[in-house]
């Protein structure tokens, strides 16, 4: 149901003749698509109608939140939500269901899981929809990067021991795709093989090989298998698929695309690196056709295509592609923009690799600092940034070594130190040999050129530190 039709119902309802004809006016403004006058009219008389008559206001609650759904006043959704309350056991049952819908799309419009998971539970769903709706909760808490949420969440849904041999899988697509792609995220990829097993059969029984759902669910069978690092059963599944892809919709064909993505990265992940560049090259070529520059899928594409290039050894033709998709985000999204943070750490390894260590150092910087800024210091992703930051600061000292500036080379070794103290510290068992490794050689520079009171710092800062560890 729509505005359109909940105006219907409204007017069944209400008896306040001017009213009536205010509704008719904003039902042909709806029509016609003039979202805007008609938000003006629904504002003015959302004040006058009594939140006694509970029926009439619930239809013109329910005609609000469509309204304002499809113009995005997420603002006004947060206004007119409470009213629903009003919405009780007087009116019918089918406002009843229809108020409790609208409240659970309400929970998806604004992030709001525990919102729409209390609703789920009172909506008494068959099965197969609760499950579906189960999926935009889980979908949620991916975005959020709420993983451990999802993952409780996933375990609780599945412990529901569906009959997966049983099930009309058209009604569970939705959950299960959903599902694998979690599992997919947390390396779980044994339950993921198993789920897909099982899918992939009743899809094949159900609709055939050639099947569009069949060919998804090989697709993600070729994601399992290329994470669990079996690349040639990966590589196999996704010639089958995209060669299905191809022989029914041609070249021109976006999920053709993907997948011609997906195989040139399990190419790539086997050194196979000229064959998975002659497929991104392709790829960038069609979408930049269809879409245009602007495009963050071409840019992904780009991006993929520019770790192939470096992993070559083509560290110029890799940075020019980096440097063009981070003006694109740049100009897109602004800095805060956390795609754009790992752009500028794949940039920064590239010119790592090239030797330019101080533009690589000052990338790793301005990333820590956004992490840290964003997230605080408590994120996984933030050590990682850390430790290539350390790496880099450790690559420079090396290179400063072989033309003997070994001052400059204990400072970028003191500074590479400095912040594996810290993941030391976070991760003790990850980083401990990493940490040993730098320490040695810091003592083996300070030996040749630091004062007394430098090597008594290095022994109290550092080297004590390592014995609380060993």
């Amino acid at each position: 149901m729509d505005f359109y039709e909940f105006a219907d119902y409204f007017n069944v309802y209400n008896d306040n003749r001017e009213i009536g004809l205010q509704v008719l006016k904003m039902k042909k403004l709806f029509k016609n698509e003039k979202y805007d006058e008609l938000v003006v009219i629904y504002n003015a008389l959302y004040d006058k109608l009594d939140e006694k008559e509970s029926c009439t206001l619930s239809w013109f609650i329910l005609m609000g939140i469509n309204l304002y759904e499809l113009t995005g006043s997420i603002d006004n959704i947060y206004k007119i939500l409470k009213s629903l309350e009003f919405c009780n056991s007087e009116c019918e049952s089918e406002i009843l269901y229809l108020s409790k819908i609208l409240k659970y799309k309400i929970g998806y419009i604004l992030d709001n899981d525990s919102l729409m998971n209390r609703i789920l539970k009172e909506l008494k769903l068959e099965e197969h929809v609760y499950f579906e709706f189960s999926a935009k909760i889980i979908t949620e808490l991916i975005k959020k990067d709420e993983l451990t949420k999802a993952k409780d969440y996933l375990n609780e849904l599945l412990e529901k021991n569906i009959d997966i041999r049983n099930i009309n899988i058209y009604e569970y697509t939705d959950f299960y795709q959903t599902a694998i792609e979690l599992l997919l995220m947390l390396w779980d990829l044994e339950k993921a093989l198993n789920i897909l097993n099982d899918i992939i059969k009743i899809c094949e029984d159900n609709y055939g090989e050639d099947h569009m759902r069949t060919i998804n669910m090989m697709s993600l069978k070729g994601r399992a298998l290329e994470s669990k690092g079996q690349y040639d059963e990966a590589i196999a599944l996704y010639e089958k698929v995209a060669e299905k892809r191809l022989t029914a919709y041609g070249e021109d064909y976006p999920s053709l695309w993907t997948t011609w993505n997906n195989l040139a990265g399990a190419l790539e992940s086997k050194g196979q690196y000229d064959t998975a560049i002659a497929l991104y090259e392709k790829v960038a070529e069609k979408m930049l056709k269809t879409y245009g520059e602007d495009y963050p899928s071409l840019w992904t594409t780009w991006n993929n295509l520019a770790l192939a290039l470096s992993s070559k050894g083509q560290y110029d033709s890799a940075i020019a592609l980096y440097e063009k998709v981070v003006g694109k985000m740049l100009k897109t999204y602004g800095e805060d923009y956390p795609e754009l943070w790992k752009m500028w750490v794949n940039l920064a390894s590239t010119l790592s690799s090239k030797g330019q260590y101080d533009q690589a150092i000052a990338l790793y910087e301005k990333v820590a600092e956004k992490m840290s800024k964003t997230y605080g210091e408590n994120y996984p992703e933030l050590w990682t940034t850390w430790h290539n930051l350390a790496v880099c600061q450790h690559n420079k000292s090396k290179y400063l070594s072989q033309i003997e500036e070994f001052s400059n080379e204990l400072k970028h070794r003191l500074k590479s130190l400095k912040i594996y103290k810290t993941l030391l510290i976070k991760q003790p068992d990850k980083f401990l040999k990493n940490y040993k490794v730098l320490l040695e050689s810091l003592i083996s520079v300070a030996d040749k050129v630091a004062t007394k009171d430098e090597l008594d710092f290095i022994e109290n800062e550092y080297v004590a530190i390592l014995n609380e560890y060993e």
